[in-house]
């Protein structure tokens, strides 16, 4: 609405460029007030805002967005456009079939019924109104307390409970992931996020290619070397999440899960610290695939949105082959709002959902959670409240790369009385900004931390088997299967139930788990099963040679959960005479 508004006294509750969302008084006829409202010259457009399914405010423009069936003419595109009194703006940045149209002020229905009516037309594949009031979030979680190591990935502790129960210190062993692999220059992620720019921390050719759909360089096709924050001093989520990711293993700094991959960064955030439109992330979502990206990281959502063709489209595009050519693995933060509904776009079925667990493997109470959710990664420390803090009650802990200088997390947190502290994983010892720099920050939490855990663990699979790279529903099953399951309660409301379950899906990832479901018979740990196999496996039953490093279950060509000299058989009737290849094995022997 305009600002002709204020003259009839409706105070605004949102407001995004030239459209307002009013609430109004319950005894407000809404349908006299909008049609007094279409009839003001000063006022473009006036119309309910809706509660979704999901119950989030769904408020739109007059304009809608569908996609053309291919054998769509332009002469009977031109003659819908006409019949329905519509007005072709402009379309998709990278899907030709994909169109915006405006419905103008001869039109005799409303934006959502004629919607509703190209949706029925058979030339029309999908219709809806572009969702304007619609706004995705990052999924962290600032607020929590703050700790030392990276625990994710190692995490050596012991964590005693409030009646001096103690419990085992819960990690990905990622450590041990890393004597198979660090990473492969051939496998490429893309991170969807609010700004980069290079880190002291990131490899040399880490970070190949970024680019601003959002900010100042927007309008500029090539790509962007730089895509920075603008005026947001506090923001520093994109650094966060792509240091788990790529960080180097550098001798200083901290240790990313695949720091021998390439990273892809697309600025979906301007630089008032807003998300781009639903219609602009599906194209953004889409350009990710068409840079190159294998995998593509998102700890972002919406937890009150529901389904729409346009991101599903994109979505399509990204994950089925026989459409672009593309078979992208996507990965999604479940979202922290705590509700039995997992946030959109993480509920789609063509990715995978991640939800967040503390350093002991009870699902943090934030995590959403329902029958989409896939599989966990840690998030955040065990509750360790500290005496005149209520901030670190929850634990958002995880250790990653922050912006360099004095923007970000790190300065915005400590130059406050908000936390001037981290904890260390113990919980024990308190860490101060100046001791970890502040080009660091060790409070990245909620399941915008756990989501790229995920997808570099993709990325290791990816990294050993390049030809898994193209299979990216086998990559899902793998990340699913390889997980840890029943890590959770075993009774109660929130019980870890065997297999699957709506708090913890599959359970709890594990890298190392991920990579032997696909390098069994590799005993020696090459790269490549061949005779030396063989030989390495004889000497160790037989001549006291060493074992397998990082794991004894490397010979298991098998899958049959014993270690024996019939893998060694296996592989010779693999090698010499035509026998099937060591299958992807989800055999750990538990």
């Amino acid at each position: 609405m305009s600002t002709k508004s204020g003259e009839l006294h409706l105070p605004p509750q949102t407001i995004r460029g030239d459209y307002y969302i009013f609430k109004l008084e319950t005894q407000t006829n809404i349908d006299s007030l909008i049609d007094v409202l279409n009839q003001d010259s000063t006022i473009r457009l006036a119309q309910p805002v809706f509660i979704n399914e999901a119950g989030g405010e769904e408020a739109f423009t007059d304009r809608i967005v569908i996609k053309k069936a291919p054998w769509l003419t332009q002469e009977i595109y031109d003659s819908l456009l006409g019949y329905y009194n519509l007005l072709d703006v402009g379309g998709s940045r990278n899907r030709s079939d994909v169109r915006y149209v405006a419905v103008t002020p001869d039109a005799q229905a409303t934006v959502l019924e004629t919607a509703n009516r190209l949706y029925g037309e058979d030339d029309i594949l999908f219709s809806h109104p572009i969702f304007y009031g619609r706004e995705y979030i990052k999924f962290e979680h600032p607020s929590d307390p703050l700790y030392q190591y990276q625990w994710y990935a190692y995490n050596p502790y012991v964590f005693e409970d409030e009646w001096g129960e103690e419990f085992p210190g819960k990690d990905i062993e990622a450590y041990k992931a890393w004597d198979i692999t660090k990473g492969n220059p051939e496998i490429t992620i893309a991170v969807l996020d609010d700004g980069i720019t290079n880190h002291p921390d990131f490899p040399i050719d880490g970070l190949i290619d970024t680019l601003d759909l959002a900010g100042a360089n927007r309008d500029i096709p090539s790509i962007d070397s730089n895509c920075n924050y603008g005026t947001c001093d506090s923001c520093g989520h994109g650094f966060a999440v792509s240091g788990i990711i790529i960080s180097d293993h550098n001798q200083f700094g901290i240790a990313g899960i695949v720091p021998g991959c390439k990273l892809i960064f697309i600025k979906i955030v301007d630089d008032a610290n807003r998300f781009l439109k639903e219609d602009d992330l599906a194209d953004a979502l889409l350009e990710a695939g068409r840079m190159g990206a294998n995998i593509i990281s998102n700890s972002w959502g919406n937890p009150f949105a529901t389904y729409t063709d346009n991101i599903g489209d994109a979505l399509n595009r990204l994950t089925n082959p026989n459409i672009e050519g593309l078979s992208c693995a996507i990965f999604f933060a479940a979202g922290n709002e705590g509700f039995n509904r997992v946030a959109w776009p993480a509920r789609a079925p063509q990715v995978l959902a991640v939800g967040a667990t503390d350093s002991i493997d009870i699902r943090w109470e934030y995590s959403e959670f329902d029958s989409t959710i896939d599989v966990m990664a840690p998030s955040g420390n065990v509750r360790h409240p500290a005496e005149g803090w209520p901030n670190a009650y929850l634990a958002g802990s995880i250790m990653t790369t922050d912006r360099p200088g004095d923007s970000g997390y790190t300065p915005f947190l400590y130059q406050t009385p908000y936390l001037p502290f981290c904890y260390s994983c113990g919980g024990e010892d308190l860490i101060f900004a100046d001791s970890i720099g502040y080009d660091y920050t060790c409070n990245f939490g909620g399941t915008s931390a756990a989501c790229p855990q995920v997808a570099g663990i993709a990325a290791m699979v990816m990294s050993r088997r390049p030809d898994l790279a193209d299979s990216n529903y086998l990559i899902y099953d793998i990340i699913k299967y390889s997980a840890e399951d029943q890590v959770g309660p075993s009774y109660g409301i929130e019980a870890d139930l065997p297999g699957f379950d709506q708090y913890y899906g599959w359970g709890r990832v594990n890298a190392l788990r991920a990579l032997l479901a696909v390098c069994r018979g590799d005993a020696n740990n090459s790269g490549q099963i061949d005779m030396l196999d063989v030989t390495f496996i004889i000497n160790y039953f037989y001549k006291g040679g060493p074992a397998p490093e990082p794991d004894i279950r490397l010979i298991d060509a098998t899958c049959d959960g014993a270690l024996n000299i019939l893998d060694v058989l296996y592989i010779i009737y693999y090698l010499y005479d035509n026998g099937p290849a060591p299958q992807i094995c989800f055999e750990y022997g538990d």
